[in-house]
């Protein structure tokens, strides 16, 4: 949580107590075994200074609250509550979801798709990115290189108009799987997007699977959006940069159940020291080797010099 973006914790129920067993420190105060983890992390929060470091993110992804309404809407009529549909799933929906009682037709199928198909190959690409809002749309995305708005066929008029002013300014917005041709309340809109002959990135994302990783993966690099260089494929980072532009802190994800020989980019930083366990990883010709247990996370804080 840390590593995507979150700036606090609070450690509840830290001290045992009544009806409550097993915290890092007991019922006399004294911390146990368990306590030294927090400890660590609680330590290398305040000396990386970290509330103050920020995640940039050159593509963000907006979900618009359209979608989500209708989405709360077609759950209540659904045969199956999504808490209980198969997690596997690609999305609650399509396990939750009676088509006969889908008031959107299947709309809501398609775009929740979209999403997870547009997340996967932005990860894939190495590229940082955030899932946010409309109201972010609405009031400006600083440092975006591209955004992405998804769209079941239905956005509110002032949102559908935002965009269109947006594109005929030549910023970077696309919008998928559908064009919207309804309002919020899935009535037919006389708000539409422009149509461009030539824009600086597709308007109409496709839907396809196969089609819309290749056009994601021509638009970041023809965009120049920046990528976190990292291998094998299953290793996961995410780069924080201090308020005077320096990068940071890098964490260094394996959510696989195997050991993992990772190489990561160094980032300018002579190396990594890990922030709980002290161990140091120099970087050659700027990038870091290190090893990488099953379901781990390495909080690196990037030395200029050692």
């Amino acid at each position: 949580a840390l590593a995507c973006g979150l700036r606090g914790v609070n450690l509840r129920l830290a001290v045992q107590g009544e009806r409550w067993i097993g915290g890092p420190i007991d019922a006399h105060g004294k911390p146990r075994a368990s306590a030294e983890f927090w400890k660590r992390l609680f330590s290398a929060l305040e000396r990386t200074r970290f509330h103050e470091l920020t995640r940039r993110t050159p593509v963000h992804v907006i979900v618009p609250r359209s979608f989500e309404r209708l989405v709360r809407v077609c759950q209540t009529l659904a045969p199956i509550d999504a808490s209980v549909a198969d997690d596997r799933a690609p999305e609650p929906l399509a396990s939750a979801l009676g088509g006969d009682l889908d008031p959107s037709q299947g709309a809501l199928l398609h775009t929740a798709r979209f999403l997870r198909t547009v997340e996967d190959a932005l990860e894939r690409s190495r590229v940082s990115y955030a899932t946010i809002g409309a109201d972010a749309f609405h009031q400006g995305l600083e440092g975006s290189h591209y955004t992405i708005v998804a769209c079941p066929g239905a956005l509110a008029p002032e949102f559908t108009a935002a965009i269109a002013d947006r594109v005929l300014r030549s910023q970077p917005v696309s919008v998928g799987p559908r064009a919207p041709e309804r309002d919020d309340q899935m009535r037919p809109s006389g708000v539409r997007l422009p149509t461009l002959a030539h824009p600086v990135v597709p308007l109409l994302l496709p839907s396809e699977p196969t089609h819309l990783n290749d056009v994601l993966d021509a638009t970041l690099s023809a965009r120049g959006v920046p990528r976190l260089p990292a291998e094998p494929a299953a290793i996961r980072t995410m780069l924080h940069h201090a308020p005077d532009g320096r990068p940071a802190v890098l964490f260094v994800l394996n959510d696989t159940d195997a050991h993992l020989d990772a190489t990561v980019g160094a980032h300018g930083a002579r190396g990594g020291e890990d922030a709980l366990s002290g161990e140091r990883f120099p970087a050659v010709n700027e990038r870091i080797a290190l090893r990488m247990p099953p379901r781990s996370a390495r909080f690196l804080e990037l030395a200029e010099s050692w």
